[in-house]
């Protein structure tokens, strides 16, 4: 889901990486927590609770650098965060018996999850400009600070073309225009 949003969001970037898979697992660190780490004991919830809070605040950071695919990352850990609840449920009776807050929440996340997935394929499929839905997006995929402009990161007009080569293979080019 992560790529789907980069491609969504950003589609003018070519990305590659797997921040946004590992982030997914980060989400299920989230929903491990929502899902069952608060019936230990009051202290490792708090303490599980303030270590994810501090990680998932210095994501948040490094994603919103310039040159990184925000995107990526928050797709991946919404995704993760959803699939997570719908397939950790624990069991906390003494009787093996699942909780109906638990499942109940694990339904409503994989539904949502679900529904998130369908609407984002349909609109890179049917190349929906996001930025008229949703105009907010474009200060995720870059932001002026004081100590960088977004007009210093963007890239160069390019065309790709494709040429057949002597053996008869297709060769496929990519051209950029300098700055």
């Amino acid at each position: 889901f992560g790529s789907i949003c980069a491609a969504l969001f950003s589609a003018e970037n070519v990305t590659v990486g797997a921040s946004g898979a590992i982030l997914g697992l980060f989400g299920g660190c989230w929903a491990t927590w929502l899902q069952g780490s608060c019936y230990d004991s009051c202290q490792s919830c708090c303490r599980h609770a303030c270590g994810l809070f501090c990680q998932t605040a210095w994501i948040v950071v490094v994603s919103l650098l310039p040159m990184v695919q925000a995107w990526a990352h928050f797709g991946g850990l919404i995704m993760g965060f959803l699939v997570g609840n719908a397939f950790l449920i624990r069991e906390v009776d003494e009787d093996q018996s699942v909780g109906k807050r638990q499942c109940c929440v694990g339904f409503m996340s994989l539904g949502t999850a679900a529904a998130l997935f369908a609407a984002a394929t349909v609109a890179l499929m049917t190349d929906t400009n996001i930025y008229e839905v949703f105009p907010a997006a474009k200060l995720v995929t870059c932001f002026d600070t004081p100590m960088w402009s977004c007009c210093q990161f963007a890239r160069a007009e390019c065309l790709l073309s494709e040429q057949t080569s002597t053996s008869g293979s297709d060769v496929f080019w990519l051209k950029c225009a300098s700055r």
